[in-house]
């Protein structure tokens, strides 16, 4: 049985596979882990840092900030295009990301919210609609400008596919179902990522003096972290792979379907079942982690002293259906937050109302922070 739905994330079977094969083909070609893609990130984090200090007293919401940075990420990737933070285009997609995303938590994760009179549900179908709208013109831009001898980004490639293959699995639909997948997922999930990484440095300062001594003795303070730093920064990968567990970006995974007949711990999922998998509940199951509900980095830290990554600890989902972007998503984060780290020390604005502390899988409100400048 199968799904069809435009894109990567709403299709099934044949239609699927053959999105994702060349989905993932073309983040290696278009650099995905290499030197370029790497560039482009820091380009934003000397953006974000030149927001944080234009600020006054330093004083940011990282809520304001973070999207403007991974939005620009995925335009430069997906359609070859960086904005300044105050072109009204750009604006514009920013803004109608974060409705969306605020209009999804009001109306419910399961399926059968679609059926009920929530709230919201106006307000996302326009938001929907004109994001859909902004896609298809960019597309449209691109068809009017291919060079099938010089593809520059994603659409180009795809365009080009759709083209050549001939197999009628890419389509123009799937094009603007998995663009507007890639700029969603890749802007939210590192956004949020991100402020939840700056809200864990404010609540817990010690683990935020233990990452910037790691950084300071491995590179010093004459340049900044890159990628081949890595595997030299144990304890700072830990804090991100425990950041990863302690908030679970996505509370949820994506939806699977049941191929056929089968029982699980004694429950009966017929075929056609839709699955969705629950991370949070994986990443704070007691069962599986000490002490789940406090922030210990040490616990991806193994005797040897290198970092361990436990088989349960499932941020981008699990299964086939992981989320393609992971390789992207892991570079955007390791780099804006090594590079904020490594020039910023974070601490809670004085006279601020008290930081507010988040317990269980809710979302952590706005908050604002204070970036003091390390010499």
């Amino acid at each position: 049985m199968e799904m069809v739905g435009d894109g990567i994330g709403a299709a099934s079977g044949e239609i699927w596979k053959r999105q994702r094969k060349f989905t993932l083909t073309t983040f290696r070609n278009l650099g995905v882990r290499q030197a370029s893609f790497e560039s482009m990130i820091i380009t934003e984090c000397h953006e974000i840092i030149k927001e944080i200090t234009h600020n006054a007293n330093d004083t940011f919401s990282p809520k304001m900030i973070f999207p403007k940075a991974t939005a620009n990420v995925m335009c430069s990737f997906v359609f070859g295009r960086r904005y300044n933070y105050t072109d009204e285009e750009f604006q514009f997609l920013v803004k109608s990301i974060d409705r969306i995303e605020q209009s999804r938590n009001g109306i419910g994760t399961l399926p059968i919210f679609k059926y009920l009179p929530t709230r919201g549900k106006l307000q996302l179908r326009k938001d929907l609609t004109a994001l859909s709208q902004f896609i298809d013109n960019i597309i449209e831009e691109h068809k009017n400008t291919f060079d099938p001898e010089n593809p520059q980004d994603y659409i180009d490639i795809f365009i080009k596919e759709i083209q050549s293959s001939g197999d009628g699995l890419l389509t123009n639909r799937n094009l603007r179902g998995t663009v507007t997948l890639l700029l969603f997922a890749g802007v939210n999930s590192t956004s949020k990522q991100l402020r939840r990484a700056i809200y864990c440095m404010l609540r817990y300062p010690d683990v935020q003096m233990t990452v910037q001594a790691e950084l300071d003795k491995v590179i010093g303070r004459e340049r900044m972290p890159i990628m081949s730093d890595k595997e030299s920064f144990p304890f700072t990968m830990a804090t991100l792979l425990e950041i990863q567990r302690f908030g679970s970006t996505a509370r949820f995974g994506p939806l699977h379907l049941a191929s056929c007949d089968v029982e699980l711990c004694g429950y009966r999922i017929p075929k056609g079942s839709l699955l969705m998998p629950n991370l949070w509940a994986v990443h704070h199951d007691p069962k599986i982690w000490s002490d789940p509900e406090e922030f210990k980095p040490e616990r991806f830290i193994a005797r040897d002293g290198k970092v361990t990554r436990p088989a349960e600890l499932i941020p981008f989902s699990i299964g086939r259906r992981t989320c393609p972007g992971e390789s992207m998503a892991k570079i955007r984060v390791f780099i804006f937050f090594t590079h904020l780290l490594h020039r910023f020390t974070f601490i809670y604005p004085e006279g601020a109302e008290p930081l507010p502390c988040v317990d269980g899988a809710k979302p952590i409100p706005d908050f604002l922070a204070t970036a003091i400048p390390r010499s």
